[in-house]
């Protein structure tokens, strides 16, 4: 849909979170909130919206047009003694 010619998606850890990100150079949109985004067509958004606030967590879609999209979901770590990359929380 983005006409994308570039993708770079990252992971990475922040504190006691998870950080996913994808980024594409596309065509880019105007984003909605989140009670806006199925009445936009922005199911798959919608449903990302949805399962990582089930895990506590939020996403971040940030696009304009012409502009390129991030689409960001920052998840907390959810089981005990959980490791990131510099040790135990």
């Amino acid at each position: 849909h983005a006409d994308a010619r570039r993708l770079e998606v990252t992971v990475h850890f922040r504190s006691r979170e998870l950080v996913l990100a994808v980024v594409d150079d596309g065509k880019g949109f105007q984003p909605s909130a989140d009670n806006e985004l199925a009445d936009d067509g922005h199911l798959g958004l919608l449903g990302m919206a949805e399962r990582a606030h089930l895990l506590g967590g939020h996403l971040e879609v940030r696009s304009a047009a012409g502009e390129g999209t991030l689409v960001e979901a920052t998840l907390p770590f959810s089981t005990p003694g959980a490791r990131g990359p510099s040790g135990p929380p």
